[in-house]
Order: C-alpha cells, then structure tokens, then sequence
C-alpha cells in the first residue's frame, strides 16, 4: 500500500493486548468453571447463606457465567485491529489499496499453523478419552469433522471437531477476512460511517429472517453463533470504525447519548443474549461491546497509576491469548483423560483447570504461535504489525 504507515502508539496497541488477554480469560474461566464446578444453583441448594471460604468463592465467580461475551469483544478487536494500518493508510491517501494477495497470505499464516495444531491436538486427546469409555457432547471425532474445520465449514457440513466447540469464532473469523474487501471498498470509497451502515443492513436483515423463518433448522450440526458470518459483519465492522475514529476518517463517539446507548444496548444484549442465543444479540452487543472496548482504551488518561500496575501481567496474558483460546479445550480433555472429569462441589477444580490452561498456552505460544508470527511478521517488511488475528497477540513475537 501507498501512504504514511498507522502510528507507532505502543500504549494503545498494549491496551489491546491487555483486552485480548482478560477476554480469553474470561472465555477460560467461564468453561472452565461450567465444566468442573457444580454451579451457583447446586452449591446455593447445598449451603445457602454461609460464611464457608469456599463457598463465598463459588458465589464470587457469578460474573464468570457471562464469560461468553468474551467473544464479542474479540470480535470487536479483530476488526479494530485489521482495520487499523488501513484505516490510517486511506486517512494519508483516499485512493490507497490493500495488496490483497499479501493481505490473505499473511492472515493464513497468522491463524492456520495455531489452529491446525491446536485441531490435531484436540483429536489426539479426545481420542484417548473415547478409547478410555468417555463420551462427548457438542462435536465429532472423525476425518469428515477435521477436514471440515480445516476449510472452516464446520457447523455447516460436518459437526464442530471434537471437544473444542470454540473454533465456531474462528470459522466465522476467517469468512469475515474474505467479507472485508467488500467493506473496505465502500469505506474506501462512499467513507467509514457508509461502511458501517452496509455492514449493520447486512447483519439486520440476516437476524431478521433468521428468527422469523426459524433458519436455525438449516443448520443442526452449528454450534454457539455459527455457522454463518453474517450476524457479526456489523460487530466486526464497527470494531474498524473505532480505527477510522482514530485514524481521523469518523467522527468521535463521545457524549451523554453515546455513553446511555452503549451501555444500553450493551445490558440489552446480554438480555437478549440470555433469552434467544448469539444470532438474535448480535447487533446490541456489537454496539455495547464496541462502547465498552472504547471506554477502555481511554483508561490510561483516567487512572494511570492503576493501570501501569497492572498492564504487564494483562499485556502478558493478551499475547499469548490467541493460543489460550484455541488450547484450553485442550487441556481439559487431558484433565479428564488423567481421570479427573466430573464436576467438583469445590471452586478449587475449576480454578486449577484455568491455571493449567493458561501455562500450557505459554508453552504453546513459545513453541508454535512465536513461529507463525515470525512467519507472518516476515511479509510486512518495514513497519510496525498491527493486524493481530482473532484473538491473537500482535503479528510479532514478544517475550
């Protein structure tokens, strides 16, 4: 691409790590906590009000049982994040074009080698945990199932694979990749706020005539939102709006009537959310979780000792959050192959399971996903990456 590159802003792009890393946390933990913990209504039956340690902590992870909307958020980064170069790119020069071929290449080599191993892997211990007499809900062990989710078709010709039901987002993400040349030549061309309006059109009508003609039906093996793209384009394009508001190209989203429709929408959505499923809460969870993502990115200015203090540990956790999300899975199967399954009247099972998941992704970081971004990085040539994968770290490899 032709024009100046986006600015080299170190704080910001850490406060993007730092939402990746507490989303993938909150994805982990909510799994976690639904796979070896009895539950609030079981423990409540159990104690009631009591003053037991362990019990008060089961309570406290109430907040987690929304865990989901982690995904939301990602959705939300991941459009900020590919938008951001090409946001300031068109803010130097209206007439700048993305190599496209470049642009996909580097996407694969971002997302495939972490997915495929994390896939392979996921086979290997679901396998032994058949052989051992276990059984799985939610996804299928068999060729038809891996080779689905390689091209990203499961949920639509095959089950999801396996236990790792989460990779329904990163279907969706990569058919998000190939929507968006579409949507970068209507922002390139009619402008950011156009775009934005083409992709909530397109999400609206889709929702619209999902629910109304029970499209659902359709697609029994789906799983989660999937497996179709088209509710989150406005979530994933209003993400790239906050790079256009950014790169100067839309207008700042600020205000008393922004604040009351965000959080509006936002506490909607999770009605909604609750009530119908992922597709229906789609659009009032774009604009909530795109208010909350913006909100945060002002933290710094609003509580800067607080955030300097905490900002390593979260910026350390974000990088490696890609291979946090696609492992976790993982590793509760080879809990549960270890002969450890089943849900726990204590809080402690869960809270080890998240530990465990989140070292083995350090692990997984350093001897897999470091090689990818090495991979990925070596086609930017000059310039700073800033076009992370969903819900990957920065498409360099840091320590």
């Amino acid at each position: 691409m032709s024009g100046a590159p986006a600015p080299d802003s170190a704080a910001k792009l850490d406060i993007v790590d730092a939402m990746r890393g507490v989303a993938a946390l909150m994805v982990v933990v909510y799994h976690a906590r639904a796979e070896y913990w009895v539950g609030t209504g079981a423990t409540w039956a159990a104690n009631g009000l009591t003053s037991d340690p362990g019990v008060l902590a089961g309570y406290a992870s109430y907040p987690f049982s929304y865990g989901w909307f982690g995904v939301q958020v990602f959705f939300v980064l991941s459009g900020y994040c590919i938008h951001r170069r090409f946001a300031f790119e068109l803010a130097a020069d209206p007439d700048a074009a993305i190599q496209w071929r470049r642009f996909f290449v580097r996407r694969f080599l971002r997302i495939y080698p972490v997915y495929l191993c994390a896939l392979i892997l996921t086979g290997l211990v679901d396998g032994i945990y058949l052989r051992q007499g276990g059984t799985i809900a939610g996804g299928e062990v068999s060729w038809g199932a891996f080779l689905a989710s390689a091209l990203t078709l499961q949920g639509i010709t095959e089950p999801m694979f396996g236990t790792n039901t989460v990779f329904w987002t990163l279907s969706i993400e990569v058919h998000l990749y190939l929507f968006y040349p579409l949507v970068f030549a209507i922002n390139r061309r009619a402008g950011a706020g156009s775009a934005l309006a083409f992709a909530f059109a397109v999400s609206a009508i889709y929702v619209a005539l999902y629910l109304t003609f029970g499209w659902s039906r359709y697609f029994p093996q789906g799983h989660g939102g999937g497996p179709i793209f088209l509710p989150f384009v406005f979530m994933w394009t209003i993400g790239a709006y906050l790079a256009d508001i950014e790169a100067g190209r839309a207008p700042r989203l600020d205000g008393p009537l922004w604040h009351l429709l965000w959080i509006a929408a936002l506490g909607g959505g999770f009605a909604v959310h609750m009530l119908t499923g992922e597709v229906a809460s789609a659009l009032p969870l774009a604009v909530g979780a795109a208010g909350l993502v913006l909100w945060i990115m002002q933290l710094p200015h609003r509580m800067p000792v607080l955030v300097a203090r905490v900002m390593p540990l979260l910026v350390w956790l974000g990088v490696g959050s890609y291979s946090l999300y696609a492992t976790h899975r993982v590793v509760f199967g080879m809990i549960n192959v270890s002969g450890f399954e089943g849900q726990s009247a204590s809080v402690l099972k869960f809270l080890v399971a998240a530990l465990l998941a989140v070292v083995f992704a350090r692990l997984f970081y350093l001897g897999v996903e470091r090689t990818s971004l090495n991979l990925s990085s070596r086609l930017r040539g000059r310039g700073r990456p800033v076009a992370p994968a969903i819900p990957a770290a920065r498409d360099t490899p840091r320590t």
